[in-house]
């Protein structure tokens, strides 16, 4: 790879910026957006926060229409690879997602805040990775395949099913995950919202101080303790002095 100093790529960078219009304007339309994001940060005002959504909307939607057949066959390209990676892995995925789900694993164990249905799905996938892995070293073992040499890998049909079955499980688990995650922030906003009702209800409840009363019935004192609402007496009690 060629090896360019930082000073020559930001020279290039100025220059491509500086020879295109429409990225000139892009970039000051950027600016004003972080503008706007610092002001935000000292204002906090709903009005700014709605023009700056406005604002990336419309330069999100400038750069998908001027640059749609770029972007359109980025995607492409990923999801063409992302496919290939699942069905067609290699060593070092692997290994990556092994030592990421026994990460997941440990720190589930250790963290007792973590919540039931978290546990449970970093359980699973360390434990079910874990055994793959026992089988996938019993048939490297067993084959004695050459891990260095792609073609090797996927020749092998045991070790090949293997490594799909690992991928497919790290790519479930982390679709449960974010399900999961999705579900609690949305029970959390819903409890939120109940409590504000709940609480706003309790403001506008108006509290009457009860009233005492003395009255004198057939020559003896006898007190009467009154709650009086709105002059409706709703509770006596009597006592005899």
């Amino acid at each position: 790879m060629l090896q360019i100093s930082l000073f020559d790529q930001l020279e290039v960078m100025m220059s491509m910026i500086v020879s295109s219009p429409l990225n000139l304007l892009i970039l000051l339309f950027i600016s004003a957006i972080i503008a706007l994001l610092i002001i935000d940060y000292k204002k906090k005002q709903k009005i700014i926060e709605r023009i700056i959504l406005i604002s990336l909307f419309i330069l999100g939607l400038i750069i998908f229409l001027v640059f749609h057949t770029v972007i359109l066959g980025l995607l492409d390209s990923f999801m063409n690879n992302l496919i290939r990676t699942i069905y067609f892995p290699n060593y070092v995925v692997y290994i990556l997602i092994l030592i990421t789900s026994n990460l997941v694993l440990i720190y589930s164990i250790l963290n007792n805040e973590m919540g039931y249905s978290y546990k449970i799905s970093n359980y699973t996938l360390g434990i079910s990775l874990d055994f793959i892995a026992i089988l996938l070293f019993n048939v490297i073992i067993k084959n004695n395949i050459n891990l260095t040499e792609e073609i090797t890998i996927n020749s092998n049909k045991d070790l090949l099913i293997l490594l799909q079955l690992t991928t497919e499980i790290f790519t479930l688990w982390f679709i449960v995950i974010c399900i999961i995650y999705a579900i609690k922030k949305l029970i959390m906003i819903k409890d939120k919202e109940y409590r504000k009702q709940q609480l706003a209800g309790i403001r506008n409840i108006k509290f009457i101080k009860p009233k005492v009363y003395s009255i004198d019935k057939k020559n003896k004192l006898i007190r009467k303790e009154v709650i009086d609402f709105d002059d409706e007496i709703v509770y006596i009690d009597e006592k005899k002095e």
